[in-house]
Order: C-alpha cells, then structure tokens, then sequence
C-alpha cells in the first residue's frame, strides 16, 4: 500500500513508497524494490531499510495531508481561496497529533481571493470568447467591462 510520503533519491528522483508484506517499492523513474524480512509497520524499520538499500542520502517528503503541515512549520502558505481539497484532513491530523502530546509549530495558512473576472473592468478592447463563453454570453465578443459586470449573472443562468 502507498504511504503518505515520498521518497527523494538524490540523482535518481522522486518516488511514492509502497509497502507491501515482503518488500518496499520505490516508483521512481526507476523502481527500487527492496526485499524485507519482515512487515514494515514501524517508522524506525522503514528508515533502517531505505537507509541500508539506498543510503543516508535520501529525503522523506509528506504528500497531501502530511506535506501541509511539514511545509507551515518554516512558511507561511498561501493558498488560492479554493485549492487544497485536503486542508480539512490536514486540520484534523494536526489536532490529531495534538491530543496525543505532539505539537506542531506551524505557521498560519492564509486564502487568497482573486477577483480576476471583476477586474476585466480595466482591460480596453474587446475580447473573443470561445465558444462555451459564447454561447452562455450570447455574444462572440464582450469588452472587458461587459464581461466585469455580467459573468456572475452568466454564471448562475448556467447553474439554474
């Protein structure tokens, strides 16, 4: 099964970690599949296997949930108002370590709202809208400050 981790092997890439009962896979460019004794179920053996294969050399880089908060713990994160579909999970993991005595020092993460359409207002000339924009606009071309002031309308005569 996939890890919530990556595995950075200098010269070679970046690759998920698999684990499996009798080996872990490494799906870089170049796979590495490295023979286990036994089941991998504690963090210490896994690094006591990657660093034996591959040296002390290699990184261990958090993936979704993980990599929020590794990241906040040396930068502030900014993100748009919509990205991150995991930022709910990455809370509740926080919290998580949390009640169990494990604190996490990280910075906030701020949401950053764009208002691209709304600011079309400015642009002079017209613009050319493809087709699906045409057709929901009713029109081939809009100016700017036509498209500023109606898209929103436009939006929701879609939706509806």
């Amino acid at each position: 099964d996939a890890i919530p981790f990556d595995l950075v092997i200098p010269g070679q890439g970046r690759g998920t970690i698999c684990v499996s009962s009798n080996e872990i896979v490494i799906h870089t460019p170049q796979h590495h599949y490295l023979p286990v004794s036994k089941p991998v179920e504690e963090p210490a053996h896994l690094a006591e296997v990657l660093s034996e294969h591959l040296g002390d050399n290699i990184a261990l880089v958090g993936k979704a949930v993980m990599l929020i908060p590794m990241i906040a713990q040396e930068f502030i994160l900014v993100f748009h108002e919509g990205a991150s579909a995991y930022t709910e999970h990455t809370h509740e993991f926080v919290d998580f370590l949390e009640q169990k005595g494990i604190l996490l020092d990280c910075h906030p993460i701020l949401r950053l709202c764009h208002h691209a359409w709304d600011s079309l207002h400015a642009v002079k000339g017209r613009v050319r809208l493809p087709d699906h924009l045409a057709e929901a606009f009713g029109e081939d071309e809009v100016s700017g400050s036509e498209f500023s002031s109606s898209w929103k309308k436009v939006v929701e005569s879609q939706q509806a």
